[in-house]
């Protein structure tokens, strides 16, 4: 997805950012790429574009790593969707970015015309329109109760604002959530915890006491960690 077609559809300008400082891709590199899949090629050939690979092509991207590129777009104010499909490492979208007329404006994109969103309406909306706020449904239904703050099923406009703040943040929870489960079952047992354990800034390596915090997180006595209690966790861990 471009970034005009982006603009496009979402009604916003869309701003991406230079990540390699005017250093493009060789043209040396894309001298003599095949131009169609398996395309038959002789030893020759192939020999020189491995030669183009290591002399020109890896030097630009270890110039161009993620370490070097990623702080360029933290510095941008207005990235509103960057790659393709599912967010990448390089999307940054913050709510606190929007202003008041943007917000307004996705509100209204977002509403079926009665003022007031459905978890329905927003959940369609980000899964079709933009899936750069994050997707992952677990996120967005903790965000929509937490935003909901009159207690209605709805987010009025003056919550607005505050469920994108919140729909970021459980996202990024949900990524550390992901990183911690590794078994992929979407609850976290004491021994994915144990080696996880530094990801959410708990340094002790005592069983002991790493069993006392797994304890402190699994409120409901299940033996694992399910992504609510996680979040709570995680909520009271950053007002401390």
């Amino acid at each position: 997805m471009t970034a005009d077609e982006v603009s496009e559809k979402s009604g916003f300008d869309v701003y991406v950012p230079d990540l390699f400082n005017g250093d493009p891709v060789p043209t040396s590199f894309l001298e003599g790429m095949p131009e169609a899949p398996n395309e038959a090629r002789s030893i020759g050939a192939k020999l020189s574009f491995v030669g183009k690979f290591v002399t020109s092509l890896g030097p630009w991207m270890f110039r161009h790593r993620q370490a070097v590129t990623l702080p360029i777009v933290e510095k941008k104010k207005k990235v509103k969707f960057l790659g393709s499909g599912k967010p990448s490492r390089h999307t940054t979208i913050m709510a606190q970015r929007l202003t008041k007329d943007e917000c307004r404006k996705l509100f209204r994109q977002f509403d079926n015309g009665n003022g007031i969103l459905s978890l329905a309406e927003i959940d369609r909306a980000i899964v079709f329109w933009h899936p750069e706020f994050g997707t992952n449904r677990q996120a967005m239904i903790r965000a929509f109760k937490a935003a909901d703050t009159n207690g209605s099923g709805f987010i009025e406009f003056k919550e607005f604002h505050r469920f994108l703040d919140l729909l970021y943040y459980y996202n990024q929870l949900s990524n550390l959530f992901r990183q911690l489960d590794t078994n992929k079952d979407k609850r976290i047992s004491f021994n994915e915890f144990k080696q996880g354990h530094e990801l959410i800034g708990y340094s002790s390596t005592d069983e002991n006491s790493l069993r006392q915090e797994f304890n402190r997180i699994d409120t409901n006595h299940g033996g694992y960690i399910l992504f609510d209690e996680f979040c709570i966790y995680m909520a009271k861990k950053k007002l401390q």
